[in-house]
């Protein structure tokens, strides 16, 4: 979405004292709180000046400003507003948590964590603080830390699906894929048709080679309305290992565009030996678009130079991409 920066019509009236030693005093209009607030929820961009020239605003107010930018994705606004929320009721939890996750989101692990932990000082049941402070952990790749955390978190709280995801991620890793496709099961049952449980799910099967329950995930991620490329593009994947190559170039295609895709199978093909094949699809792939999808060339290249060091056969086998 294209934000506009067009400077909010703040109004104010300046009252001039009888005495003219006094200073001006500025009066602001209590109105211009709302507006701030319209142009937010309307999408338009609010600068951090445009806020110091309204009224002056309570804790509450700060929370809904931030609240309505972390909606849009604007990060920045919304821990400028929830940093300026704690400011005036430091005890406000709900807020140090919301910023919190505003931190993480910027990729600030260490920040985050700190948050989290003020939540712990004022409520040491917090389930969604150790949840924080175990993503924050495994954000700055602390796995064990941030196990650690998950599994207090559901002590506290059983019903946090985001928590089993998480350690089925960690599991994933550690190459425990058994264990990691538990966790994404306990995750749908209490999230079921969660698209990104789904694909994890699908992927814990791939590397286990279960390809028949990977695809039937990674198709019900897909059914869910989820427009990831990532969703079609390892459902592509996965009915290449089942060598059902129609259905995967119709994955691949959803998942991004004609040439990548017929790219994607090219490739597929010539990593199992069948530089022929590749030859065609790379082939196909430069007929879709010449000019957007160069890297075709280079792989159509590498398939016929692989092709003909291949040894000669009395009867050619035929050769094909869907």
């Amino acid at each position: 979405m294209v934000m506009i920066r067009t400077a909010i019509p703040l109004i104010c009236v300046i009252l001039l004292s009888a005495c003219g030693g006094h200073k001006d005093e500025v009066q602001y209009d209590k109105g211009l709180y709302q507006q701030v607030l319209d142009r937010q929820q309307a999408g338009l961009q609010v600068e951090a000046d445009d806020i110091a020239k309204t009224a002056p605003m309570t804790a509450a107010d700060h929370e809904r400003l931030g609240d309505s930018s972390l909606q849009q994705n604007n990060l920045a606004m919304a821990q400028v507003h929830y940093s300026k929320a704690l400011e005036l009721d430091t005890k406000a939890i709900g807020t140090r948590y919301k910023l919190g996750l505003v931190l993480l989101k910027q990729g600030l692990s260490h920040e985050a964590y700190g948050q989290f932990q003020e939540v712990l000082k004022h409520d040491d049941k917090s389930a969604l603080a150790h949840e924080g402070m175990g993503q924050a952990h495994l954000q700055g790749g602390n796995e064990s830390a941030a196990e650690e955390e998950f599994r207090q978190a559901l002590i506290l709280d059983a019903k946090l699906w985001k928590v089993h995801n998480f350690l089925g991620i960690i599991s994933d890793h550690k190459k425990q894929h058994g264990n990691a496709i538990q966790e994404y099961q306990a995750a749908l049952a209490l999230k079921p048709g969660e698209p990104t449980v789904l694909n994890n799910l699908g992927l814990a099967y791939y590397l286990t080679g279960n390809y028949e329950d990977a695809v039937r995930a990674y198709q019900q991620a897909a059914m869910t309305g989820s427009t990831q490329p990532k969703i079609q593009n390892n459902l592509g994947l996965a009915y290449a290992k089942l060598e059902r190559y129609h259905d995967a170039l119709g994955a691949f295609t959803k998942g991004s565009d004609q040439a990548q895709a017929y790219n994607n199978l090219g490739t597929i093909f010539l990593d199992s030996g069948k530089p022929r094949h590749a030859a065609i699809c790379f082939e196909k792939a430069l007929e879709a678009s010449p000019r957007y999808y160069p890297k075709a060339a280079d792989n159509l290249a590498l398939a016929q130079r692989t092709a003909n060091q291949q040894p000669a056969v009395t009867k050619p086998t035929p050769t094909s991409c869907p």
